[in-house]
């Protein structure tokens, strides 16, 4: 592409670089100052400064990344996912996934694991609420277990274009752990290795809620959906590792206690 760039080719011919010095060091040629005239019309002329001298795939990157997406979690975790349209999303899923093998090797790899993007899972859910007597916004993501299998929904109702304001938003009220949007992502992670590595220790986690006393310190160093029940601060606690946030030792313990994940998984 740079020799292209160096000569537009739009005077029918290449211009040796040697015959543009010897111009440049002849003050009485005009040859100079007409190629500066055109350069000039062409910057303003942005359709045809594009066409000439940006190659065409860019503008289909937006396009294919998604399919990349889906291919990279094929081939590296044997995963079927299918994000729709939704570009963003795409790209948080594949990196937290990537992240999170990074450090628990092959935690996700073979795991009957399907990704979805999915309205009609969410349509019929009733909003819950925090324990504060505060609504709920629309759930982003969602995992469904059935045995072995799991299915990790995400909303495309979710006001993805803007993920980065809605989690800190939620970060400053105390709704959640983090204030990174990939945080949405490491806390679906969080739940699917908690259901993958103990099933038991699973399902009693998501049916225990924190004593009073221990929902106090939960709502104030984890987040207020981490006191709903041991499943959620297993999830949210999961998220906070990853971002290597820090975690004090009595949240610490009750993470522990509940995660249950094995020597593999911190």
């Amino acid at each position: 592409m740079i020799p292209n760039i160096i000569t537009t080719n739009f005077t029918g011919s290449n211009i040796p670089l040697s015959k543009l010095k010897q111009e440049k060091d002849d003050p009485t040629s005009n040859k100079l100052q007409e190629r500066h005239d055109r350069h000039t019309r062409l910057q303003y002329n942005s359709q045809l400064y594009r066409t000439h001298f940006f190659p065409l795939n860019l503008y289909k990157k937006k396009a294919s990344s998604n399919a990349d997406a889906v291919n990279y979690l094929k081939n590296n975790f044997n995963i079927e996912a299918d994000f729709g349209n939704n570009t963003k999303l795409a790209s948080l899923v594949v990196k937290a996934f990537r992240n999170v093998n990074n450090i628990l090797h092959g935690s996700l790899e073979n795991t009957e694991l399907k990704i979805v993007s999915d309205y009609s899972v969410f349509k019929n859910r009733p909003k819950g609420k925090y324990p504060d007597g505060t609504v709920k916004e629309t759930e982003p993501a969602l995992l469904i277990t059935a045995g072995n299998k799991s299915t990790l929904c995400f909303n495309p109702d979710f006001d993805w274009d803007n993920v980065e304001q809605r989690v800190q938003d939620n970060f400053e009220k105390g709704n959640l752990a983090y204030k990174e949007p990939i945080g949405l992502v490491y806390h679906e992670i969080g739940h699917f290795l908690h259901h993958n590595s103990n099933l038991e220790k699973y399902n009693a986690a998501n049916d225990e809620s924190p004593y009073d006393t221990d929902k106090i310190i939960i709502e104030k160093q984890v987040s207020k959906l981490a006191t709903k029940d041991f499943g959620e601060l297993v999830a949210e606690v999961f998220a906070k590792k990853m971002l290597k946030h820090y975690i004090s030792d009595e949240v610490q313990d009750l993470y522990k206690d509940w995660a249950h994940y094995g020597p593999n998984i911190f």
